[in-house]
């Protein structure tokens, strides 16, 4: 069974999560004119329900949210990738994502899978867990939702990961916002959660 040593993993991607496009710098674009103010570039808007083939889930992306075929090299083992709109943060920028990974868990059960989850990020001591609520998906299925909170070199960072496990694996989702804005965006993030399926 590899319960454990996957959510060891699951909890190296939760930090790659909030800190994949943290930058000082603005996003590429015309420089404002003179009494201007610089504004981010408007995002695509993604088609809703999205599907992943590979794996069968399914779930509606934050509005404004896009799907990113090209992952970096250090998430290759990332079912998908969406990236949000760039949010500023003191002089600079942060670009938020969602990460979504599926991994194979012979004979685990929700329960024991949020547990391990819990375990990793116990090691990791600059993530503090806010919240582990149980949750109810638009399909039904229960699932389990950690609100966790951490530094990044832009601000403290609030995150939100979804726990299902179907079929012999767990899926998750992790989706994190600078703090300064997560109130305000939490209602649309929680309703994508809510969005997946298993499949």
């Amino acid at each position: 069974m590899r319960t454990l040593g996957a959510a060891r993993g699951l909890v190296a991607v939760l930090v790659v999560a909030v800190s994949v496009g943290c930058s000082s710098a603005a996003p590429a674009g015309p420089a404002p004119g003179p009494g201007s103010v610089a504004q981010a570039p408007a995002p695509a808007v993604p088609a809703r329900a999205y599907r992943n083939a590979q794996y069968g889930y399914s779930l509606d992306p934050p509005p404004g949210w896009t799907l990113e075929p090209n992952r970096p090299a250090e998430l290759k083992d990332v079912a998908d990738l969406f990236i949000g709109p760039p949010h500023p943060v003191g002089d600079g920028y942060i670009e938020v994502n969602m990460v979504i990974t599926v991994d194979p868990m012979d004979g685990a059960d929700l329960n024991l899978v949020t547990e391990a989850m819990k375990v990793g990020l116990k090691s990791d001591a600059q993530t503090r867990l806010l919240a582990d609520e149980p949750l109810t998906l638009a399909d039904g299925r229960p699932a389990r939702l950690l609100s966790l909170s951490q530094p990044s070199d832009l601000g403290a960072v609030r995150t939100l990961q979804l726990i299902v496990v179907d079929r012999g694996r767990a899926h998750n989702v992790v989706v994190g916002l600078p703090e300064s804005v997560f109130a305000r965006d939490e209602p649309a993030l929680r309703a994508s959660l809510v969005s997946f399926t298993a499949g």
